[in-house]
């Protein structure tokens, strides 16, 4: 079962990951190939090629999914380990204070916690075969004024105590994380919530 996700959360493998070659034959790679398919499709030796997928391979970024006999020698046919993620705080860790969850440094801490967190649990899924129980949804609200907004997330907040109330251990526990920032002025809606 192929990785839902890579979790890029190291320095040497976020260097290799994003050279400019490696970006194009990680791109290509959502589509298995092989060394001498990316080769013709990237005008560049085989063995340029053959290099630079050792190097992603042996990061994790890509695996062999097929190998086969081609006159005289193996060829092996790579795929992308599914979506490569960097880690928001690969260079530094995001920071919140208990008093910040207003900030825009609470919401960057509170997705790279979302980013690290699922794609440690989606590598552990894939290496058990079984789907990973997500959810999420995306929705544009207009919020007349500030009272407007605090009102939907205490009505959040009461929703979420509501389905919490159960006794502890019992059913499917999740993480529940809101997001919510204002849209550039290019990407207002017409009030019309989407879903």
């Amino acid at each position: 079962m192929m990785r839902a996700v890579t979790l890029v959360d190291e320095a040497p493998a976020a260097h290799a990951a994003l050279s400019p070659l490696r970006l194009a034959i990680l791109r290509l790679l959502d589509v298995p190939a092989s060394a001498t398919e990316l080769a013709d499709r990237l005008d560049l030796t085989r063995q340029k090629v053959n290099y630079h997928l050792g190097v992603l391979e042996g990061h994790g970024l890509v695996e062999v999914v097929v190998e086969r006999q081609r006159r005289g020698f193996v060829e092996r046919v790579f795929q992308r380990c599914g979506s490569v993620v960097l880690a928001p705080d690969l260079v530094e860790p995001a920071r919140r204070t208990p008093r910040d969850e207003m900030s825009t440094n609470a919401m960057v801490a509170a997705a790279s916690d979302v980013i690290r967190t699922v794609g440690s649990l989606a590598a552990d899924a894939a290496l058990e075969e079984q789907r990973l129980a997500t959810a999420t949804m995306v929705t544009d609200v207009i919020f007349p004024t500030p009272a407007d907004l605090a009102e939907f997330l205490n009505g959040v907040a009461d929703l979420a105590a509501h389905f919490d109330a159960g006794p502890e251990g019992e059913g499917h526990r999740m993480r529940v994380t809101l997001l919510s920032h204002s849209l550039p002025q290019t990407d207002q809606t017409d009030g019309t919530a989407r879903g």
